[in-house]
């Protein structure tokens, strides 16, 4: 399977969810999440893959520096507009090539920054990686605050996870 399909699936599994919820539940702030809400983490989880996707060959990219658009967490159908953009472009990006990702670790403003070599397919599988950790944390909050949503057996459960939970089904 395909890092591009992985992340395809991983889409289609969040539009499921997002056709499932109301716009009160995915704008409600929860406890659970600190007081943030289910919209937040989409909006986090688009805005990685976005800030990827608009990196050219050899560019510089910087998740640091996404949009943290409000709208796009406030509004459940355009975040299933956004997810349906983002499949498209990450389904015509075939090929890998090189690009340079800015990060910053500190924790004042300061121009300590690292530049470090990479590549868009290793950043498609860092965000896919990115993205199933927000999906657990939302899966938490379903679980907690609106049990009546039905969310699938593989939501926010890493690759490795399934392939090792499905060895243990046949060995036994």
């Amino acid at each position: 399977m395909t890092l591009q399909q992985v992340s395809l699936e991983l889409f289609e599994q969040l539009s499921s969810l997002l056709r499932q919820l109301r716009e009160p539940e995915f704008t409600r702030s929860l406890a659970v999440l600190n007081g943030n809400t289910i919209g937040k983490h989409f909006r986090h989880i688009l805005e990685f893959y976005e800030t990827m996707l608009a990196g050219k060959e050899g560019e510089v990219i910087c998740y640091d520096q996404r949009k943290h658009d409000q709208l796009l967490e406030e509004s459940h159908a355009l975040a299933l507009r956004k997810l349906k953009e983002v499949s498209e472009l990450v389904r015509q990006k075939e090929c890998d090539y090189p690009l340079q990702l800015n990060a910053c670790y500190s924790t004042v403003p300061s121009s300590e920054q690292v530049l470090i070599s990479t590549s868009y397919y290793r950043e498609l599988m860092y965000n896919i990686e990115h993205a199933i950790h927000h999906m657990a944390i939302i899966r938490i909050a379903l679980q907690t605050a609106f049990p009546q949503i039905e969310i699938e057996a593989g939501f926010g459960v890493a690759r490795s996870t399934l392939r090792y939970q499905q060895q243990i089904k046949v060995s036994n």
